[in-house]
């Protein structure tokens, strides 16, 4: 005669009548075990499968989390390493006359550049400055890049260049790289000066600029 649930009282069965290990999984009938069953914070990480769930060390399937559990504008600079952002930008001119501004005038001529910052961090400017015409022995010729000029005038002579006879004629390259501590826009420029001489002078300039947030 087996023993069956009808000949037991309720309640009669507590957990000190039981055995130690004696319920194992084969036991439990499938589904019979609900959340209602189990009390709050008793089940840790360490006790679930490893892989797939969110635990203090991790534990996230590969390729789980997409671009759709990402809001919009939800990870800011802080979430990035230090200098992991560059984006590049090019600017070019082409090739204009600067005979006016030659000896005895003494003027200048400026290529201004500029990029918007939307967080602060740090710019690198390349300047590819082309020079044409014919120069002789004693002719001369300057390039500065300035970095943090308002239009064409100000900012901090960075990289600089001064040429005398036919070495002015060619390509030229000037980099300058700075910080840059406030948000909007950035501007650089590439002076050219101290011309003389030169017949027929014109000059044309690319920036490239990488800017580097966080």
């Amino acid at each position: 005669m087996m023993l069956t649930a009808s000949k037991i009282s309720a309640n009669a069965v507590g957990a000190n009548e039981i055995a130690a290990n004696a319920i194992t999984a084969s036991k439990i009938q499938a589904g019979s075990i609900t959340g209602d069953r189990i009390t709050a914070n008793t089940i840790y990480g360490g006790l679930l499968q490893t892989s797939g769930i969110i635990t203090q060390s991790g534990q996230i399937n590969d390729a789980v989390i997409t671009n759709a559990k990402i809001g919009n504008a939800a990870v800011d600079t802080l979430k990035i390493q230090g200098n992991s952002v560059t984006i590049t930008n090019i600017l070019s001119y082409n090739p204009v006359s600067v005979n006016n501004i030659q000896y005895p005038v003494s003027g200048t001529y400026n290529f201004v550049g500029s990029n918007y910052f939307p967080v602060t961090g740090r710019i690198i400017v390349v300047a590819n400055v082309g020079f044409y015409g014919t120069a002789t022995s004693g002719d001369t010729a300057t390039l500065r890049l300035y970095m943090g000029s308002s239009g064409s005038s100000g900012g901090t002579d960075v990289s600089n260049i001064s040429f005398t006879g036919v070495s002015i004629m060619g390509i030229h390259t000037l980099v300058a790289e700075a910080a840059v501590n406030n948000t909007g826009w950035y501007q650089y420029r590439l002076e050219v000066s101290n011309l003389s001489y030169i017949t027929n002078p014109s000059v044309d300039c690319d920036f490239v600029s990488f800017m580097r947030f966080r």
